[in-house]
């Protein structure tokens, strides 16, 4: 069995964390910033709307996300996490 890249916290740290460097991100923008698949960021974005990290802006054609402030509370969480965890040389 193959062993996964990143865990589902981290996927999901990476791709709140493209959502608030960007603003207003483009489905484009976040695939880069967080280095995902488009089907991949699909779920995601499907599961942090979902939880309400993120909404959907009326963008026209294109679809655009932000964080809310739940998101935004959830994003520095996972970083103090992230950052303790690192502290003991234990990945997200």
């Amino acid at each position: 069995m193959a062993k996964a890249y990143r865990s589902k916290s981290k996927l999901a740290l990476d791709v709140l964390r493209a959502v608030r460097d960007e603003g207003e991100a483009q489905t484009n923008r976040v695939l880069l910033r967080a280095n995902l698949s488009y089907a991949r960021l699909q779920g995601q974005v499907a599961d942090l709307q979902k939880k309400g990290w993120i909404e959907l802006l009326p963008a026209g054609d294109r679809k655009a996300w932000r964080l809310t402030e739940e998101g935004h509370r959830v994003l520095r969480s996972l970083e103090q996490v992230e950052d303790l965890m690192g502290d003991f040389g234990l990945p997200l």
